[in-house]
């Protein structure tokens, strides 16, 4: 059987591209008339077709309006990925978020998790295994720490810092005893807790201020202490 392919060929200074059927001797027609060099013209007028695209690629890379808008995309390019080098987020992970808090509250959801300083010191893991336990947490005092005893002068300074940057918020010092597996409890490190409302600040804008608040406690002989911000109900101080 005879099979089918693509023939370009020029006539008056145009060019066509027409069906050519081959014979079973290896021969070829073209509109009724017999060819013995199909392949011939197809090349001759393949060629000329891509030099015509060829030509309109030219024309168009160098069109001004073309320049403009390359050069444009590839400064955006560049200037987006210096913005994201530039301006690290400190956010935690969508896991610590939902889950640091687990436990904190006998009735109703734990808070969310916006920002904490002990994140490097103090990683949250996220359990594996197809039996994971998820630890829990429990709130304790902070009496017999070196935060007591300065807490009424650092106190009002640490919720003015706080103030500088959202309106709606509560500061408490706490601890927390993490519940792990086996009934393993773990006392952390003094906490400055920092209550806000939910979207109100956000965790690049929670750790500038928490940078702040451990340079004061430091001048004051405090160290050793975390800061933690977290989303909730919050009342005026």
């Amino acid at each position: 059987m005879g099979g089918r392919f693509g023939c370009c060929a020029q006539e008056s200074g145009r060019i066509t591209v027409k069906s050519v059927s081959e014979g079973d001797e290896g021969r070829a027609s073209w509109e009724g008339r017999s060819i013995s060099k199909p392949y011939k013209h197809l090349n001759r007028g393949c060629k000329q077709i891509r030099d015509i695209i060829g030509d309109a690629r030219r024309v168009y890379k160098q069109h001004p309006l073309v320049t403009s808008l390359t050069k444009f995309t590839m400064e955006h390019t560049v200037l987006s990925q210096d913005q994201d080098i530039d301006a690290p987020s400190h956010a935690v992970s969508e896991y610590e978020k939902t889950s640091y808090y687990n436990g904190i509250t006998k009735v109703g959801e734990h808070p969310d998790l916006l920002y904490r300083t002990g994140s490097a010191k103090y990683p949250w893991i996220k359990p594996t295994g197809r039996i994971a336990h998820q630890p829990t947490k429990s709130l304790c005092g902070v009496h017999g720490t070196p935060l007591n005893p300065v807490w009424s002068i650092v106190g009002p300074q640490v919720s003015n810092l706080v103030r500088s940057v959202v309106n709606g918020y509560t500061i408490n010092p706490v601890r927390f005893v993490t519940h792990g597996e086996d009934g393993e409890e773990t006392l952390g490190p003094v906490v400055i807790w920092v209550c806000v409302g939910p979207g109100s600040t956000s965790a690049d804008t929670a750790h500038q201020v928490s940078q702040k608040i451990l340079e004061l406690l430091k001048k004051n002989g405090v160290e050793d202490v975390e800061v933690e911000w977290h989303e909730g109900v919050t009342s005026m101080l």
